[in-house]
């Protein structure tokens, strides 16, 4: 019986291959965009910012913003700016008018260990707070530290290794940070943030 062109196999045309390689790359991709958000999801927390966070976050995050979490770890990096959730102990003071002695706080790391801290008096008894010279904004009544633990009271001059100075974006009186609960230590920062 003899063959007729027909039956021969003739090489596919460029355009052929070209279509399958596609076809192979976005499957490629597909697969690959499922296992990094299976990844994402795993590794990180995302969470929609709730309208009080953002009143203590407003000028650093749009209203409604995602946030993502990491947990913090001795890799992470933390410099001023970072925007962190802290564990922190509420002086008793403070903590008869908020009805609960410890909690979490969502709050910006200002100063890092070794940052010059220096106080400038202001209005009504207050102190402004300056990290390395630059005012912060933010204004503190010394009697809101009398009853911080001893080495983490707000003091001028270098801050201590594995210390945190976390001040409210926000810098009003009512802002629940350093300047009420003091110095924050790096175990107490539970989660770094980024925003989307």
């Amino acid at each position: 019986m003899r063959r007729t062109y027909a039956d021969v196999d003739r090489p596919m045309r460029v355009d052929e291959r070209l279509l399958k390689l596609l076809r192979w790359l976005r499957r490629l991709g597909t697969v690959a965009v499922v296992v990094l958000m299976a990844l994402m999801i795993r590794w990180y927390d995302f969470e929609k910012l709730a309208d009080e966070q953002w009143e203590a976050l407003r000028g650093k995050v749009r209203r409604g913003a995602f946030l993502v979490f990491g947990v913090v770890d001795e890799d992470t990096v933390l410099g001023a700016g970072s925007i962190v959730e802290a564990r922190v102990t509420v002086p008793p003071k403070l903590a008869r008018s908020m009805g609960r002695r410890e909690g979490a706080i969502l709050s910006e790391v200002r100063a890092v260990p070794g940052s010059m801290l220096t106080f400038k008096p202001a209005p009504g008894g207050m102190m402004e707070l300056q990290v390395d010279g630059e005012l912060t904004g933010a204004r503190f009544d010394p009697a809101w530290q009398e009853d911080v633990a001893e080495g983490l009271k707000l003091r001028e001059g270098p801050l201590p290794d594995g210390c945190y100075l976390l001040i409210n974006p926000a810098v009003d009186a009512e802002a629940v940070d350093s300047r009420k609960v003091g110095l924050v230590t790096r175990d107490a920062l539970l989660r770094k943030a980024s925003h989307l």
